[in-house]
Order: C-alpha cells, then structure tokens, then sequence
C-alpha cells in the first residue's frame, strides 16, 4: 500500500499497536483537507441544524 494515500503498520506487541500515515501521495491532499475544513467552519451555522434535523434510515 506504500503507493496508495496512506500506509498502516502494525506492531506485533501487547496491546497491538497500530500506527498510520500518510504517503508522499497522500500528503498532496492536504490542501483539499485544509480548504474543506475552512469551508465547513464557515458554514457551520447553516450544517450544524441540518446534520441535527438529518434522520438516517437502514434498509
């Protein structure tokens, strides 16, 4: 998974430990990450009712 976005490595230990982090190609996505976050900060008036009124229906 080393050219995928992230890569998890799991320590063979007691408790088992498992660490993740992001590739080189993954990191290229940060900006996206940082905007989205901006955007949603901006808008958190207008989301936050909506995420609350939102009902989730499993068929």
């Amino acid at each position: 998974m080393a050219q995928g976005i992230i890569v998890k490595t799991i320590f063979e230990q007691k408790p088992l430990k498992v660490e993740y982090e992001l590739t080189a190609f993954g990191e290229t996505l940060i900006p996206v990450i940082v905007v989205t976050a901006q955007w949603g900060e901006t808008h958190r008036q207008i989301l936050e009712p909506l995420l609350q009124s939102t009902t989730t229906t499993v068929k």
